[in-house]
């Protein structure tokens, strides 16, 4: 059997094992992968420096100042608190009570009448100020009150003790410490601790809330 020339060409032609069908579709060209792949790089350096620039320039720029300012609570100068928190007043000037004696035993020398009795408040008085002027510490800014009404002065004059507040003053980033004696009746209860300085009046209980 023969085979023409023609035959035999066509033949060799459509049995290529290699030869792949042509598909449909646009194809992306090198440029295109090209910028993409730089673009993707790019992106990776910006987040790159703006993580370092943020941990070794944070006092240039810190990330606060990115996110935003941090508020400062603003401070409840009319809440009542209990002893052994800080009472800060607008001066600066803060006070805390860390101890109280109901009744204070007293000496023998000393009468009270058997319907009173003694109290003894230990306070810390500390100027939260890192300069400025010393803040003025008065006796008159103290009182005490309880259910009764009845409003009771700080250290009467028949009470002596060495451990008791005087005026005085507190120098910025100071502090003083002493005790304020009260007399009062001794059915009087929930009682309370009353101090001015400057415009604020802050009220400190003096008795174990129920």
């Amino acid at each position: 059997m023969s085979y023409s020339n023609n035959y035999q060409t066509r033949n060799y032609v459509t049995s290529n094992p290699y030869e792949q069908p042509p598909r449909g579709g646009r194809r992306i060209s090198p440029a295109m992968i090209i910028a993409l792949v730089v673009a993707v790089l790019l992106v990776c350096c910006c987040c790159v420096a703006l993580t370092g620039g943020l941990y070794f320039g944070r006092d240039q720029l810190p990330l606060q100042s990115l996110i935003g300012p941090t508020l400062t609570p603003t401070l409840d100068f009319k809440s009542v608190v209990n002893a052994k928190t800080p009472a800060p007043s607008d001066t600066g000037l803060e006070l805390t009570v860390t101890d109280i004696t109901n009744p204070l035993k007293t000496a023998a020398n000393v009468k009270v009448a058997p319907d009173q009795k003694y109290i003894a408040v230990t306070v810390r008085l500390k100027n939260t100020k890192k300069s400025g002027a010393p803040i003025d510490i008065s006796l008159a800014d103290f009182k005490v009150k309880g259910f009764g009404g009845i409003e009771y002065s700080a250290n009467p004059k028949e009470v002596v003790m060495d451990s008791l507040l005087k005026p005085s003053q507190v120098a910025p980033n100071g502090q003083v410490t002493g005790d304020l004696i009260f007399q009062v009746a001794s059915n009087d209860g929930e009682l309370k601790l009353y101090w001015k300085n400057g415009k604020t009046t802050r009220t400190i209980n003096l008795e174990a809330q129920k």
